[in-house]
């Protein structure tokens, strides 16, 4: 589930900049795009729930929070600068280089866990 909301971020992204002029499509778009985002925050703080106990939940959970956070606040720092230079289209950019970070991150921990069990 938690990489299947990557994937519809990054397939709904590019769609964003074409929606925008036409309101029966960007208010879906937006809507489903919105969902699948926060559910990749929700879902972060499941599996953190799933593998940790104790302090050591504590410990992910803020780790989460705190990154959710950082991103929250630079995001936009960067994507404003680069509106700036590059255009509109570059809050499209920022949005999907840090969806395509958080599924080559998923994809780095499935392949490490996969390699742990089979070895």
């Amino acid at each position: 589930m938690h990489i299947g909301c990557g994937i519809v971020v990054v397939a709904l992204l590019p769609l964003l900049p074409w929606a925008v002029g036409s309101p029966w499509l960007r208010w879906p778009l937006l809507y489903v795009l919105g969902a699948a985002a926060g559910a990749i925050y929700t879902l972060s703080l499941v599996a953190c729930g799933e593998r940790f106990r104790g302090v050591a939940l504590v410990s992910a959970s803020s780790l989460v929070g705190a990154s959710w956070s950082a991103a929250s606040f630079g995001g936009p720092l960067v994507a404003g600068a680069l509106m700036k230079t590059v255009g509109h289209d570059a809050v499209v950019g920022v949005l999907l280089c840090a969806a395509l970070a958080f599924l080559v991150a998923a994809w780095w921990e499935r392949r490490r866990i996969t390699l742990r069990v089979a070895s």
